[in-house]
């Protein structure tokens, strides 16, 4: 489905409050035409609606499996996310969404990459074996991120800079990633509390 410009989608939610909901991540695949290289092919797109619903769907073969820009009040629950350039990217004042029960593995970048956000719910994600990092944080802030556990990423299992205030991470597992389990760089006010942080190939938790 055209977007604009050079970019697509399998699927484009245009309507508030609009659902998809699948079979399981394994039977409901959302797999776009295309090279997954392009810069501009999505699973899932949505630009300024508020309400959406995504659950038990898998996506893979896309540059970014859902991006959500200007999207508010939306939930992404049960899905699964492999072999994509990114998994999830919320920006442009994408709001108070709960990413929730996802599978990440095999992303080139980062499983969640949050940009110019604020007030989502991250919650009992498995994000595995990325290429980068496991959940990325930039001028993201009052976000909730429990439960996760970020693992075997070929960077930091949590990377949080640039301006990623007033956060909590808490009960969180970051394990055997290759770089810094928990990394926070130019963060103010984060409240970091009863995460099991092991066996990262650099430092367990860094604060600069």
């Amino acid at each position: 489905v055209f977007v604009s410009g050079l970019e697509t989608a399998a699927l484009i939610l245009d309507t508030d409050y609009l659902t998809v909901i699948g079979a399981d991540s394994n039977a409901s695949v959302i797999d776009p035409l295309g090279d997954s290289s392009l810069n501009g092919l999505y699973g899932i797109f949505a630009d300024t609606q508020i309400g959406l619903n995504v659950k038990n769907v898998g996506i893979q073969g896309a540059r970014r499996g859902i991006f959500f820009t200007n999207v508010d009040s939306s939930t992404i629950q049960g899905d699964s996310f492999n072999m994509l350039y990114h998994g999830i990217v919320m920006t442009a004042g994408s709001d108070t969404n709960t990413i929730s029960g996802n599978q990440f593995t095999y992303a080139s970048t980062n499983g969640i990459d949050l940009q110019n956000c604020q007030g989502h719910t991250i919650s009992n994600n498995l994000l595995t074996n990325g290429a980068l990092n496991g959940l990325s944080l930039t001028t993201a802030s009052n976000h909730t991120i429990s439960g996760n556990t970020f693992s075997n990423n070929a960077g930091y299992g949590v990377n949080m800079a640039s301006g990623s205030d007033t956060n909590t991470i808490s009960g969180n597992t970051a394990s055997s990633n290759s770089s810094i389990g928990i990394y926070l760089t130019a963060c103010l006010n984060n409240t970091i509390s009863g995460n099991t942080v092991q066996s990262n190939g650099s430092q367990g938790i860094t604060l600069n």
